[in-house]
């Protein structure tokens, strides 16, 4: 076999047969996010030893109340992705917001309502409803632009080496 040798033709290195560079492998995204939430995991269960130092404990704290802008991981499911060695989905995000709200909507309400049924009480209100908390995130697996939980538990993860959480 001949070594191909350069012409000069070519006005752009990539269209040259002789110093177009190789192909790179791409990485596979599911994989990394995979990755980045089973250390975040596996750091948080550390912490949840007996005996813990000084800075394991602000750790504990700061990872088990996440703010607005943190990488966070909810940890409820994460047995889910876990065993099958899947991405986190959107289980793993930027926190958007945490609110209260009511367990259903004022329209299911409504809909209750027109068909003679009742959450509690007849001539209740959105105001009656109990409420829940809700939690928004952005996932990072860009699956959606936001995605709604509640009746679940969501940790902060660490991004960077001293004390930084923020990632927005």
């Amino acid at each position: 076999m001949s070594e191909e040798k350069c012409t000069g033709q070519f006005s752009d290195a990539r269209d040259c047969p002789v110093h177009r560079p190789e192909p790179q492998p791409q990485p596979d995204i599911d994989k990394l996010l995979y990755y980045l939430a089973m250390s975040g995991y596996a750091a948080y269960s550390n912490s949840l030893s007996g005996a813990q130092t000084p800075a394991m404990r602000a750790f504990f704290e700061r990872a088990t109340h996440p703010q607005v802008g943190d990488l966070v991981l909810e940890i409820t499911s994460a047995w889910a992705w876990r065993r099958n060695s899947s991405s986190p989905g959107a289980s793993l995000g930027v926190l958007l917001r945490r609110t209260s709200e009511p367990v259903i909507t004022a329209e299911a309400l409504a809909e209750l309502h027109a068909v003679g049924e009742y959450y509690r009480h007849a001539g209740e209100t959105i105001d009656d409803i109990p409420k829940e908390d809700v939690i928004y995130i952005r996932p990072l697996d860009g699956s959606f632009e936001e995605c709604r939980w509640s009746n679940c538990q969501f940790i902060a993860l660490r991004d960077r080496e001293e004390g930084g959480w923020k990632i927005l």
